[in-house]
């Protein structure tokens, strides 16, 4: 087998499954830590991570099938990021929700530990429908959801969750 077969197909076909397979665990302990749901987000649908999946796959058979130069090296790994990402929404789209400690809005987590501030739309030029949070650490993050209602309700319980 030669070096490249290993660094291009079967090392990233490997990383592949490792994400396909870990990711519903991953989900189950952080359902574990979540606790109850107080609020249910509209449901969004995955199809855009089946399809993501599909695409990761041809990426990575056609960095076997041709040389790309330069490139076979990205190509691969891009299919093994599209894998990541698809996996990961998948995963977490059918539990949207605020729970007791954590807010899952697509495939964002947010623990409430977590949060340094809630931002105003005076603070930040940010239509109704989206939340910015500023973390403890790192940068600000954004949180988008179906409509402003939508909004009211999770700023309501994410102050209650702030000021415990």
């Amino acid at each position: 087998m030669s070096l490249k077969t290993i660094l291009f197909a079967i090392i990233p076909f490997c990383l592949m499954i490792i994400i396909s397979v870990g990711m519903p665990f991953y989900r189950m302990s952080v359902m574990n830590k979540a606790g109850n749901k107080v609020l249910a987000l509209a449901k969004k649908n995955p199809f855009s991570s089946y399809f993501t999946t599909g695409i990761a796959f041809i990426l990575l058979l056609l960095s076997v099938k041709f040389d790309f130069g330069r490139l076979n090296f990205v190509i691969p790994l891009c299919g093994v990021l599209g894998i990541f990402i698809a996996t990961r929404e998948s995963a977490f789209y059918p539990v949207n929700g605020i729970y007791e400690n954590i807010m899952i809005v697509g495939s964002d987590i947010l623990w409430y530990r977590d949060i340094d501030k809630i931002l105003t739309e005076e603070e930040s030029n940010h239509p109704d429908y989206i939340i910015m949070i500023k973390p403890k650490k790192g940068r600000n993050r954004q949180f988008i959801f179906d409509n402003a209602n939508e909004v009211l309700e999770v700023l309501k319980i994410l102050k209650e969750k702030v000021s415990e």
